[in-house]
C-alpha cells in the first residue's frame, strides 16, 4: 500500500472479519484484508494524521525498534495499553500485509491466524509478526543492542530456532541472564549474525539449551539467575560455543 495511512484499530467485529478472511484460504486474501483497513464499520480512528507508511525491515530487531518508536510517538492518541490492544496490532499487521505475507503465498496470507491476529497468552503473543518483536525490544529498550540476539532472524522466517526454542518461553525472554548467555554463546563477534551450528539437534545448540533449562527450572528461579551463574551450570557440550 503506497499511500500513507491514518492509524486505526480493528473493533471486535473487525477482528472477527479478519479471522474469517484468514481462515478462508482464498488466493485473494490480501486484497480482501487490506480493503478492511479504512472501513468505519470495522475500525476506529486513533489518529487523523496520515503518517503510517508500511515498509520492509531487515530483521525483527529493526521491526521492534520501528514499532517501539511509533508506539511511543502515538501513545497519547492510542490511550489504551498497547501491549493488550489486539485491534491495534492486528490492524498494523494487515497494513503491513505486503511485507509480512509468507514467501511464495502470492496474495494469500500463508501464516497461521496468530501471526496476524494478536493473542494475549504468551504462547500466541510471541508468534505475532509485529507485536512479538516489539514486546522483546520494549523490554530491553534502555539497552536495545542487548536483545539483538533474539531478533536477528528475518520477520518472514518465524520458524527460526531462536523463536521455537527460546522466545516461546516467557521466563527466558524476561531473564537478562539468559539473554546474555544466548548472546555470548550464539552471537557472532560482529554482532550481525549467529555462529554456525547454533540451530538443529546437535550438542550445545539453542534447542539443547532450551531442553537444559527445563532441568534448571526444577531447582532455580530462571528469571533471577545471572549470566555467570548460568554459564557455570551449563554442561561441557556448550563449550564449543564459548
Amino acid at each position: 500500500m503506497s499511500q500513507p495511512l491514518s492509524l486505526r484499530r480493528f473493533t471486535d467485529y473487525g477482528l472477527s472479519e479478519v479471522e474469517r478472511l484468514l481462515s478462508s484460504s482464498s488466493h485473494s486474501t490480501g486484497t480482501a484484508l487490506t480493503a478492511l483497513l479504512t472501513r468505519d464499520d470495522l475500525t476506529e480512528m486513533i489518529s487523523d494524521v496520515s503518517d503510517i507508511t508500511p515498509q520492509d525491515f531487515e530483521n525483527r530487531w529493526e521491526c521492534g525498534k520501528f514499532f517501539h518508536e511509533l508506539i511511543e510517538l502515538k501513545r497519547a492518541e492510542i490511550k489504551r495499553d498497547p501491549e493488550t490492544d489486539r485491534g491495534l496490532w492486528t490492524w498494523l499487521a494487515v497494513a503491513w500485509f505486503d511485507y509480512l505475507k509468507k514467501p511464495g503465498a502470492h496474495n494469500g496470507a500463508g501464516w497461521q491466524v496468530e501471526r496476524w491476529v494478536l493473542g494475549l497468552r504468551w504462547s500466541r503473543y510471541y508468534k505475532h509478526l509485529l507485536a512479538g518483536p516489539w514486546i522483546v525490544f520494549r523490554k530491553y529498550s534502555d539497552s536495545p543492542d542487548f536483545c539483538k540476539v533474539l531478533l536477528l532472524p528475518e520477520i518472514t522466517k518465524p520458524g527460526h530456532d531462536i523463536s521455537e526454542h527460546f522466545l516461546c518461553k516467557y521466563e527466558l525472554v524476561n531473564s537478562p541472564g539468559f539473554v546474555a548467555v544466548v548472546s555470548d554463546l550464539y552471537m557472532r563477534a560482529d554482532g550481525e549474525g549467529y555462529k554456525k551450528g547454533m540451530q538443529g539437534n546437535g550438542k550445545g545448540t539453542i534447542k539443547r539449551l532450551r531442553l537444559y533449562t527445563g532441568q534448571l527450572e526444577m531447582t532455580y528461579d530462571l528469571m533471577s539467575l545471572t549470566k555467570e551463574r548460568i554459564l557455570n551450570l551449563l554442561p561441557s557440550e556448550f563449550d564449543r560455543f564459548r
